[in-house]
């Protein structure tokens, strides 16, 4: 048995190490991909995936009984109620996101991530009032999943950033995403080149922009008033699914545009031989988070550029 800082090595497997942490009922299983590096192309995806695809292996064999897989970064600070939190959700429930905060002691870091956050905190505000079911935020280190909706959502994807977004985008299909407001996981603010998009990238724009003396600007506001009348109107699609055009002719023209080039039309023909709970059910498993970012970009480009 050997010793490190943290506790007592019990048990090691290739580039697996089992730690039981000194003083108390936790322990760590690491993985060591130093040795053997990740990819650039797969980078923070691959390594979520492996450590969330061992959990569920775990689980799935019984060495673990809780059925939730929790995603942090290093840099988070978890509180006291993390874990016990997720004991008292809703059985529907196959995701939880949970409230965060960024600081840091840099006065002009903190003030420019505290601006990002904002900005996030916006845009789920903007689809919490249009009534898209989307409406919740997708930060991989606020994270937490049932492990059997983790496997139906087949994992993490391997990609170097947005890899939070994609697999909630699909485990939003398979249940209730509920966001926890009274657990707050404190993240370090920072800024990043590790990943090319995300939110280190996004506080040193910031800190670029300001050295400009320019405005960090967002999405308009009314792109969201667009968003909700269009998931209002899709609730009246049904009798116009054999005349599509018809449809869109009733619908402003920008919102228009935006439906037909992010694929509307040939989504809507091949439903023909779906019954109206099918159909309506299909339009929102369609029109996800991706496709909605996509909606709102067709619109930002169109004519509601973005505002300080």
């Amino acid at each position: 048995q050997y010793s490190l800082a943290c506790g007592d090595i019990c048990w090691r497997y290739k580039n697996l190490t089992l730690v039981k942490v000194s003083h108390s009922q936790a322990w760590l299983l690491v993985v060591d991909r130093f040795t053997q590096g990740i990819e650039k192309e797969q980078g923070v995806g691959l390594a979520r995936k492996i450590g969330t695809d061992l959990s569920a292996y775990l689980i799935s064999i019984k060495k673990l009984k809780h059925p939730w897989i929790c995603s942090s970064d290093a840099d988070a600070s978890l509180p006291n109620n993390y874990f016990t939190s997720l004991s008292e959700r809703d059985k529907k429930t196959v995701v939880c996101c949970f409230n965060f905060h960024h600081g840091c002691n840099d006065t002009k870091i903190n003030q420019a991530n505290l601006l990002y956050e904002k900005a996030l905190r916006y845009y789920v505000a903007g689809l919490q009032y249009a009534n898209s079911p989307y409406a919740f935020f997708t930060i991989g280190s606020i994270l937490a999943f049932k492990a059997e909706a983790y496997v139906q959502a087949r994992g993490f994807p391997k990609r170097s950033a947005g890899e939070d977004f994609y697999l909630l985008n699909k485990l939003a299909k398979l249940g209730q995403v509920e966001f926890i407001e009274n657990v707050i996981v404190k993240l370090e603010a920072r800024t990043s080149q590790r990943v090319p998009f995300g939110t280190g990238p996004a506080v040193q724009k910031i800190l670029d922009l300001q050295i400009s003396q320019q405005a960090y600007c967002y999405y308009h506001p009314e792109i969201f008033t667009l968003l909700k009348s269009t998931l209002h109107a899709f609730s009246n699609l049904w009798p116009y699914r054999e005349n599509i055009a018809l449809w869109l002719q009733n619908q402003p023209e920008l919102v228009r545009s935006a439906l037909v080039e992010i694929g509307f039309e040939n989504f809507v023909k091949k439903q023909q031989k779906s019954n109206e709970v099918q159909f309506n059910k299909q339009v929102i498993v369609w029109f996800d988070a991706f496709k909605t970012l996509k909606f709102i970009h067709s619109l930002r480009e169109q004519h509601y550029q973005d505002i300080p």
